[in-house]
């Protein structure tokens, strides 16, 4: 929509993605297996597989074994039970009942060998109606598997990736903290509230947060553009007037931090540099 004036702006770019490895060997992610049946008896075992998850597929799967008679539905997706489930379920409806994958989805799954059960309880979720069964010999259980080098964005070291906050007015006026050394040479325009070109070191020392040649942390707030900025002589520092500017801030000592950088009581503080 459109609006008119705001005190608060974004812009959202997509970082830029990793070229797409062949995984490493190490990694040992294996193909669809399709079922998990020629992995029974490893119990407490673990796999990573390459799957698509479907709600429907046709059984492709081995051949019931003879004493063991099963009902496969024609183009369905067969899978028995809820979170566990029997060894020859279809792996990638199974993921996408579990919640692990959608439908059309690929992924890294980990599947992990579980002995089998007297009986199994079929419900249905995320679009996959499961069975119920009685005794069989072998389960699995699964989950998301570790993420795929293939996709992991190429962020720029010591970048902090935060959750999905629903939008950005509740950040906007969220303080950053940095360390910084104090100095009285840089340029800084304004008193109290700066323009956001001005020097931050020199900043900090007009605003008394840190003193000349001094290294501490500075806790910085942005603020909106302003009409105009008045300059003043504080602290061996003489800042300059300045008329209309897009972005400022304000910068004032921080508390204590503890030695990883981080405030002391503030788990999710990083700590920038200058």
């Amino acid at each position: 929509h459109k609006y008119g004036e705001y005190p608060g702006s974004i812009r959202v770019e997509r970082v830029p993605q990793k070229p797409k490895p062949a995984l490493s060997p190490a990694a040992k992610v294996l193909p669809d297996p399709v079922s998990l049946t020629a992995h029974r008896g490893q119990v407490g075992k673990a796999f990573l597989f390459s799957i698509t998850g479907r709600t429907a597929v046709p059984y492709v799967g081995p051949i019931p074994e003879i004493g063991e008679p099963r009902e496969y539905a024609a183009g369905g997706g067969n899978v028995w039970g809820s979170d566990i489930y029997t060894d020859d379920s279809t792996l990638a409806v199974a993921a996408v009942h579990a919640g692990v994958l959608q439908d059309g989805q690929t992924g890294i799954v980990k599947v992990t060998i579980l002995p089998g059960r007297d009986s199994y309880t079929g419900s249905t979720r995320n679009g996959v109606t499961t069975h119920d069964y009685g005794a069989w010999a072998g389960s699995y259980w699964v989950e998301k598997g570790p993420e795929d080098p293939a996709v992991t964005p190429a962020l720029p070291p010591g970048v902090n990736v935060q959750p999905d906050p629903g939008s950005l007015s509740q950040v906007r006026m969220q303080p950053l903290y940095f360390r910084v050394t104090g100095t009285t040479t840089g340029s800084v325009w304004g008193s109290d509230i700066y323009t956001d070109d001005s020097s931050l070191a020199t900043a900090a020392v007009h605003a008394g947060a840190l003193r000349d040649g001094e290294t501490g942390i500075v806790k910085v707030t942005l603020a909106p553009g302003r009409n105009s900025y008045a300059g003043s002589a504080r602290h061996g520092v003489t800042t300059r007037e300045y008329g209309e500017y897009p972005g400022s801030f304000r910068v004032e000592r921080a508390l204590p931090v503890d030695d990883d950088g981080r405030r002391a009581g503030a788990n999710s503080t990083i700590v920038l540099p200058d």
